[in-house]
């Protein structure tokens, strides 16, 4: 039961649970969590930090930056990349902005 083979198959409630319980999640998996938060509000790295139960600095560096190079994320403050208070959100699935 502590593995995340067949993650289509829970809910995304579910996912994001798991991840935050454990130490140890797959990178896909922890994005897939990072996306269903982000879903339709913009979220600080501290909030996902504190719902994800993983440090700002390793989401920073492990995931948030490649989703929203690959378009997944986006930023608040997209022409300040450092700003203080930058939030991220998904973008929806056919490329339009929610």
């Amino acid at each position: 039961e502590g593995s995340f083979r067949g993650t289509a198959l829970i809910s995304e409630e579910a996912l994001v649970t798991k991840v935050r319980d454990s130490q140890r999640a797959r990178t896909d998996v922890v994005e897939q969590a990072i996306l269903i938060l982000c879903r339709g509000s913009f979220l600080t790295l501290a909030e996902l930090s504190k719902r994800l139960n993983r440090s700002a600095q390793r989401l920073q560096n492990a995931y948030i930056g490649k989703l929203t190079s690959q378009g997944g994320l986006e930023l608040r403050f997209p022409d300040n990349p450092t700003h203080p208070q930058q939030a991220y959100r998904t973008f929806a699935g056919d490329g339009a902005r929610e």
